[in-house]
């Protein structure tokens, strides 16, 4: 499947897009941790992925840890949540009356709460059980433990002193949908997308949309290539371990660095040094290959960005002036001889 963003200009509107550039300077003068620690307690690990078909059950071993100096009671609290729709990162939901369709809540039994001496770790285990008319697909939610000093709960005070949690995606196997859609493939400066840019873009972005009811994992490589057809950047797109996850119904913004890293080692020290590939002003494009699931499916899509430096649009208003003023002072000199001629 191929797919063209209509994201890159014409050569004439980027000269129409300096011309305006250049009136308006004359007249105006865009890895998951396997350990989180809070300001109180640290929790491993931070995510739990399962597969697990209706019937089945499994338990999940985390352990947590008091980090303070002070003896707490914690709490564990299952939460619903959902993705921010840009990173992907979970945004928890806070209404604890609005269930969401991939909730845990029917899948799990939490731990009881329990107290921890300072330093104090322990491990703890959560039960995770598919009940038999459970429907293929994704489910997920956070284990969030909340602690709190020992004895706070006797004043009628609340005093938290640390909540962090810990991600499980369950998938039930069985009539899956795999399905994605490439939104968006473009270039970044900033964290702001564009066609046109007078700096170097330091980002090339790929936004992505899951339509299937189960985790999308896209992978697939990533090009950048210049005028002349030749390629002066490639990367593979979600390359981390595990891999970052679309949810079901949102959609996850994947961002990598449009920069070539080059290591040395200097005195015996390593050095890293960051050079951007993007050379000369001109047209580029982007060119991505993308698959995800086991469907075998590539999508190819391509954009194009122009990268034109300011020192370019001064040398090109300078001289769109000089022809002008060129013009007008030769036009004129002919008016003016005819003139006489005539007289």
């Amino acid at each position: 499947m191929t797919l063209n963003l209509k994201r890159g200009i014409s050569g004439a509107g980027a000269l129409l897009i300096i011309a305006t550039m250049f009136i308006t300077i004359f007249t105006v003068s865009r890895v998951t941790a396997q350990e989180t620690s809070g300001s109180g307690l640290r929790i491993s690990p931070t995510r739990s992925e399962l597969s697990l078909v209706p019937g089945d059950s499994n338990t999940i071993i985390q352990t947590v840890k008091n980090v303070t100096q002070n003896p707490v009671t914690v709490q564990p609290v299952l939460n619903d949540f959902e993705s921010d729709g840009v990173t992907g990162e979970p945004k928890l939901i806070g209404d604890t009356t609005k269930v969401s369709a991939y909730s845990l809540r029917e899948f799990l039994t939490l731990p009881a709460d329990f107290d921890l001496a300072p330093s104090e770790e322990k491990e703890v285990v959560v039960s995770v059980n598919v009940p038999e008319n459970s429907s293929p697909g994704a489910y997920f939610g956070s284990v969030l433990y909340r602690a709190s000093p020992q004895g706070s709960g006797g004043d009628g005070q609340v005093a938290l002193v640390a909540s962090v949690g810990s991600l499980i995606l369950l998938e039930v196997p069985g009539d899956i949908t795999e399905k994605i859609q490439i939104n968006d493939i473009s270039a970044f400066l900033n964290k702001g997308s564009g066609s046109l840019f007078t700096k170097k873009p330091d980002q090339i972005g790929v936004e992505i949309q899951n339509l299937g009811n189960s985790f999308s994992q896209p992978f697939g490589k990533v090009s950048v290539k210049d005028w002349r057809g030749q390629e002066i950047f490639l990367y593979e797109i979600n390359d981390t371990e595990p891999r970052g996850n679309i949810l079901p119904d949102s959609t996850r913004l994947f961002l990598n660095d449009l920069f070539n890293v080059e290591v040395k080692t200097v005195n015996g020290n390593e050095e890293t040094t960051q050079t951007s590939p993007i050379k000369w002003p001109g047209k580029y494009t982007i060119s991505g290959n993308i698959s995800h699931g086991s469907t075998g499916e590539i999508y190819t899509v391509n954009s194009s960005f122009w990268y034109i430096p300011i020192w370019l649009i001064v040398v090109l208003a300078v001289l769109l002036a000089g022809i002008i003023g060129l013009s007008v002072f030769l036009y004129r000199k002919y008016v003016t001889k005819s003139t006489k001629r005539n007289k």
